[in-house]
């Protein structure tokens, strides 16, 4: 799967942007997705290089947190909004 079907995909941007603000544990995008769900999102990202997972010393959380290629696509997504939306 390439970089843009990953991003296509469904829930894929909303969960790049939900880690515009840091990493995140996996049970954070369980709770606004469900488990199934959750996971395939978070596989389709990492397989696209997009997200990496990582685990935090003592710790068995599993935490997911953007790539620099993931980064620059949320970036440019949040920058686009921005544009858009109308000045106050």
């Amino acid at each position: 799967m390439g970089t843009l079907d990953a991003i296509c995909a469904n829930h894929a941007l909303r969960t790049i942007l939900f880690m515009s603000d840091g990493p995140r544990t996996e049970n954070d995008f369980r709770e606004i997705m469900g488990y199934y769900v959750a996971q395939r999102t978070l596989d389709s990202l990492v397989s696209a290089g997009l997200v990496e997972r990582f685990e935090l010393e003592r710790s068995k959380a599993r935490r997911y947190r953007l790539t620099p290629k993931g980064q620059r696509i949320c970036d440019a997504v949040i920058a686009a909004a921005e544009e858009d939306s109308p000045e106050t």
